[in-house]
């Protein structure tokens, strides 16, 4: 059942990481069809990227702290 909750949960850094990939795809296109790139979307990319590496650093960060608190909390019994 737990498996199934993690599933089904909201990823931002999906989000995130999707955001980049549309937002350099469609400036592909951009300048495949105008002849130049957009900045814009180039910052829109650069910042999804960025966001969706900050949000697994703190992911990994927030796992690492809870697993020392548990095994604290077990140890001190």
């Amino acid at each position: 059942m737990e498996d199934r909750d993690k599933e089904n949960e909201f990823s931002w850094s999906g989000l995130f990481i999707v955001t980049a990939c549309c937002s350099i795809l469609f400036n592909g296109m951009v300048k495949f069809l105008e002849g130049n790139f957009s900045e814009l979307l180039f910052i829109v990319a650069g910042l999804s990227i960025f966001l969706a590496i900050v949000n697994s650093i703190v992911r990994i960060v927030h796992r690492l702290n809870s697993r020392k608190k548990r095994k604290n909390r077990f140890a001190s019994r």
